[in-house]
């Protein structure tokens, strides 16, 4: 059988190959950084991106705007929002070029290594357990929040407890517009026993691969032109329904977590905590609602550290 031609395999040539080898140099010098320092330069490079970066700090500056207009309209307080939005999206540059380069720094330690700097919500984490546990599968819903490159790592936190130890892990992932720097971003998030799939492999082999059963990752917040257009924040934005159409094929609960920064005397770390969207019995939810429940689960969990949250993105 032929091997799959992957989307990325157009975006060949020595432009692309130059840019591969020159982000595989820098990145290179970070992952041998201490995680400390990594997270550190991360911020001083997000305070020049702030600066620099005038088109991308006005749509983080939007995003902001929205989020306070609609805690301002539902009367919740959320004390990150005492700050003008200004302030707040300064910090929202260094927050997420820290994690970001944090993650690099961890992506190639050891497991234990790894362990060191994530926690989890204790009661959010026996949920997941026994949501796993159920030994119908699941899909897990990732924002684009914290670390979140440390995806691959989510074998990792489940991989001890009796009930999910032999789970297959897996993850959609969107392919990049490189075809050497794709590869190699594959094969780093795969390093971890993480099975990745993309457009190219097909709805029905990911449905296939829920149904082992086992464990999948599903962007929560992937900006799709095709989405629906639904509330997020008060205003309509586009809203991915793959997961729920692999929801309807595969019958498994969903999942969703938070990743966010904590303080800890002995050094970085980044918590998880989990959310239940949906069990396998609720499939006679219809599609519209279905999705206006996840995008308010989303604002939930963004609400947890709006600072961790990547605001880079326009979805509306």
């Amino acid at each position: 059988m032929s091997a799959i031609k992957r989307s990325s395999e157009g975006y060949k040539g020595i432009d692309k190959f130059i840019s591969y080898v020159f982000c595989r140099s820098v990145l290179a010098i970070f992952k041998y950084l201490p995680v400390k320092w990594a997270f550190q330069f991360g911020e001083l490079l997000g305070l020049v991106s702030f600066y620099c970066l005038k088109s991308r700090r006005e749509v983080v500056e939007k995003n902001l705007n929205r989020v306070r207009k609609w805690l301002e309209k539902n009367a919740i307080e959320q004390s990150v929002f005492c700050e003008p939005n200004s302030i707040i999206a300064k910090k929202v540059f260094k927050r997420n070029f820290g994690n970001v380069l944090a993650a690099l720094a961890l992506s190639k330690r050891s497991k234990e290594t790894i362990k060191q700097h994530i926690d989890v919500d204790v009661r959010s984490f026996e949920l997941a357990t026994e949501v796993i546990g159920r030994k119908k599968g699941a899909i897990v819903l990732f924002p684009h929040m914290g670390p979140w490159e440390l995806m691959s790592i989510f074998t990792h936190l489940f991989c001890e407890e009796e009930d999910t130890n032999s789970f297959d892990f897996g993850a959609v992932y969107r392919p990049l517009n490189n075809f050497y720097m794709d590869r190699w971003i594959r094969s780093q998030r795969s390093a971890h026993g993480l099975k990745l799939f993309s457009k190219d492999d097909g709805f029905l082999k990911i449905v296939r691969f829920l149904k082992e059963p086992s464990v999948l990752l599903v962007s929560h917040d992937q900006r799709m032109r095709e989405g629906r257009q639904l509330p997020f924040f008060g205003e309509m934005a586009s809203t991915s329904n793959l997961f729920y159409s692999l929801y309807k094929m595969s019958k498994v609960p969903i999942l969703s977590f938070s990743l966010i920064k904590v303080s800890d005397a002995k050094g970085l770390k980044w918590k998880f905590k989990f959310y239940e969207l949906a069990t396998s019995s609720d499939q006679n939810v219809d599609e519209l609602t279905f999705l206006r429940h996840s995008n308010t689960l989303l604002e939930r969990v963004i609400l947890d550290s709006p600072l961790d949250y990547f605001f880079f993105q326009d979805r509306h």
